[in-house]
């Protein structure tokens, strides 16, 4: 055996540093060893045995420990020269590379077992399940292939083949957990994987969220590599603990290896696994991703039963050269795909299909029509009491192009009738394309808002009262008046980010006692108006679930515009006028690493002398609810405003205090912050057309509210004291409240 050996080592900095190993006991040698940067020689006993000193001849490192604090510095220096080159380094930031990608995916719900399901919905799981040997059920529930192309930032399907258990549960997976495929650019200062906003390790301030040190070099074939590990400073919080290796010539990141630590939220564990490779252009181009992630609700309050968990697997494979080859599933995929179909006609599906149907549509699928919106069936006013309404309308399985439907509904206290038509074609055109007619008698909130789209995307959102305002709120509704109103509208897609609709409305607004119409001491009893709308939404990168002639956008994080144009003319008695709307709104979701900043702004200009039925009237909510589109703390019609700009904010944050907390921080509470303004003008001239009822005021300085509370209490519920910050003194306003909601979290 030569017992003397020249190797390369790393020390510190992994400094390459020349080693001698001789003999120094029987079962111990020394190791004198000399490095250009200390240059200085110094001797360390090492243990090495026989064996040892074989491996040693197929070893190429020996890597001696540094000081911990040292460790922690050359990694952060580490970091900040892959920040430097991720320019040239991150492939995505050229526009003109194009990437292919070949992913696959699996859902499963994974853990039923006889003894945690009603027995009878155990049996009725049975038959579209993989039985484990310990009795526990494995569930798929979608199964999928996906191609994709990448150009920059942008990732387009180009082909698919999934089998779902419904395709209204892989739209809430999508709803609630985020992306399915997480599509992850370990370069990029953040991601988002199942719903959750994680701050990677590469961003600026890394080092406030990352404990990182450098840990080892290694050789990869010919290229020399750095290792550096990272873990969370606080285990409550989303973030990842792993190991990331950076290649020395480059300081590119050859591979990434990170987990959420277990029991963070609703996610008990998550892996993703990354690998990079040099094409023959010296590219670094991203080679392999794995990603596996297991989730669980405490479904049953008895702690001795196993709870049930969702597992979800993606893979995805990357490719600089373009691939069109698509591969068809395995016969172990077939299998899970023939059980999928089963699990579909279990009645246990069949009535959470409806329940998700009801969550992210609003509506419910009975035979040939959808019962909706579901939360317009019940609702509580003082004109009417307590009024049941039965919503429906036909759906697909009636015809493909058309529908018809509406409501009916009756108020136990009036003793009335009330009801709309609809029908609506969809045209088969290229782009989506959906034609709409309605008639409506029935009441609704004096400060109604038909230009609203925005706060109405929510499908939840009826911008008029319901059974949540006023049933679930404990609170009888006052200001509501009657209307007849025809409308006709046009629904048209120019491409994936651009829609516009065209409306006509023909509206009567009939007086009440609360808020008559009047003028000069002369009563009227309706003011008619009619308006034409033009209305388009800008939003890049915007998904969409089309639900029949329904539509739902699905969460994005660009900005979403909406321009409104109205033209339109009033009359009541012998008194009429012409008037014209600008208005905009603007909505944004901003991730920001240790939380994230929703927006709503909002301003417009009324030409012509109106009558007050056409101003501007910031919603008020009178209510304990909170919405995050409503003052929490304005009346119904405080203000009124003809020329108008208004931000609505809410800032939540991944528990930067809470979870600093002992004990506390085991409810992962996450800090919640709303700040609320709105201001206006109102021109004289418009106390000529109509009087304008004594309880509506002019603004002489800016309405703004604040609200401090948390969220994610039980991942159910936010709660917030929130503080009016103007006007008040004002007789009958609320300087302070307790404002909560339900608001479902992971």
């Amino acid at each position: 055996m030569n017992l003397k050996k020249s190797l390369i080592i790393g020390i510190s900095f992994c400094v390459p540093v020349s080693v001698s190993i001789y003999p120094n006991t029987r079962s111990n040698y020394s190791a004198e060893y000399k490095t250009d940067k200390l240059n200085k020689s110094e001797t360390a006993q090492v243990d090495i045995n026989d064996n040892a000193t074989k491996d040693i001849e197929y070893a190429p490192i020996i890597t001696f420990p540094a000081s911990s604090k040292d460790s922690v510095n050359k990694a952060l220096s580490l970091i900040h020269l892959v920040r430097i080159n991720k320019f040239k380094n991150d492939i995505r930031q050229d526009k003109h590379i194009h990437l292919t990608q070949q992913g696959e995916n699996l859902l499963l719900v994974s853990n039923l077992t006889e003894q945690g399901l009603q027995k009878k919905f155990f049996r009725q799981f049975s038959g579209s399940s993989v039985l484990l040997p310990d009795s526990n059920l494995v569930i798929p529930v979608s199964i999928g292939k996906n191609s994709y192309t990448l150009h920059g930032y942008k990732r387009h399907v180009t082909n698919t083949e999934n089998f779902d258990s419904s395709p209204i549960l892989k739209e809430v997976s999508i709803m609630l957990l985020g992306e399915i495929q997480p599509d992850i650019n370990i370069y990029s200062n953040k991601f988002n994987l199942l719903g959750k906003n994680i701050q990677s390790p590469l961003t600026e301030n890394a080092e406030t969220f990352y404990h990182f040190e450098l840990t080892d070099s290694i050789f990869n074939g010919q290229r020399k590599e750095y290792v550096v590990t990272f873990r969370s400073r606080n285990n409550t919080s989303p973030a990842f603990n792993g190991e990331i290796t950076i290649d020395s010539a480059t300081y590119a990141i050859t591979s990434f290896t990170a987990e959420i630590p277990k029991q963070t939220g609703s996610i008990y564990h998550l892996n993703l696994k990354q690998t990079f490779l040099q094409d023959n252009q010296q590219r670094w181009v991203p080679d392999f991703q794995d990603f596996k992630a297991e989730m669980s609700y405490n479904l049953t309050t008895d702690s001795l039963k196993k709870q049930p968990l969702i597992l979800i697997r993606q893979t995805l494979t990357n490719s600089a050269v373009p691939d069109n080859t698509f591969a068809g599933f395995s016969e172990k995929e077939a299998l899970l795909a023939q059980k999928n179909n089963i699990l579909n006609n279990t009645p246990l599906v069949e009535l959470g299909s409806r329940v998700a149907d009801a969550i992210i549509t609003g509506y419910i699928p009975v035979g040939i029509f959808d019962l909706g919106k579901i939360q317009t069936i019940a609702r509580l006013t003082d004109i009417e009491g307590l009024r049941f309404t039965l919503p429906l309308q036909t759906n697909e399985s009636f015809n493909k192009y058309f529908s018809i439907g509406g409501h009916i509904g009756y108020g136990l206290k009036n003793k009335e009738w009330k009801y709309k038509t609809l029908a609506e074609v969809i045209v088969p055109t290229q782009n989506r394309t959906v034609l709409s007619f309605q008639y409506l008698n029935d009441y609704r909130r004096v400060d109604y808002n038909y230009n609203d789209y925005i706060v109405r995307e929510n499908p939840l959102a009826t911008g008029d009262i319901d059974i949540g305002g006023s049933i679930f709120a404990f609170h009888s509704v006052g200001y509501m008046n009657l209307r007849h109103e025809t409308e006709v509208s046009l629904a048209h897609d120019w491409n994936p980010d651009i829609e516009s609709t065209l409306y006509y409305r023909n509206n009567n607004l009939y007086s009440t006692d609360i808020l008559p119409f009047t003028r000069n001491y002369i009563t009227y009893d309706k003011i008619n108006q009619q308006t034409i709308t033009f209305a388009t939404r800008f939003s890049v990168g915007q998904r969409v679930y089309d639900h029949y002639t329904h539509r739902v956008h699905i969460g994005n994080s660009n900005p979403v515009i909406y321009a409104i144009l109205e033209a339109g003319k009033f009359h009541f008695g012998a008194n009429n006028g012409n008037f014209g709307k600008v208005s905009t709104y603007v909505r944004q979701h901003v991730d920001f690493g240790f939380g994230h900043w929703d927006y709503l702004i909002s301003g417009g200009v009324i030409f012509g002398s109106v009558p007050y039925t056409l101003l501007e009237i910031p919603y008020g909510r009178e209510t304990s609810g909170y919405n995050m589109y409503q003052f929490s703390l304005l009346n119904f019609m405080e203000y009124a405003t003809d020329k108008y700009i208004s931000m609505h904010n809410e800032i939540t944050l991944n528990g930067v205090v809470m979870n600093k907390i002992p004990l506390i921080k085991k409810l992962n509470l996450r800090e919640m912050i709303t700040f609320k303004t709105f201001y206006g003008t109102l021109d004289a001239k418009h106390y000529l057309t109509l009087d304008i009822p004594a309880s509506v005021d002019r603004m002489t300085k800016p309405y703004s509210e604040i609200g401090v509370g948390f969220s994610n209490i039980f991942h159910l519920f936010t709660l917030q004291s929130v503080w009016r910050l103007t006007d008040r003194e004002k007789n009958g306003v609320s300087p302070w409240g307790i404002k909560g909601s339900v608001r479902i979290t992971f």
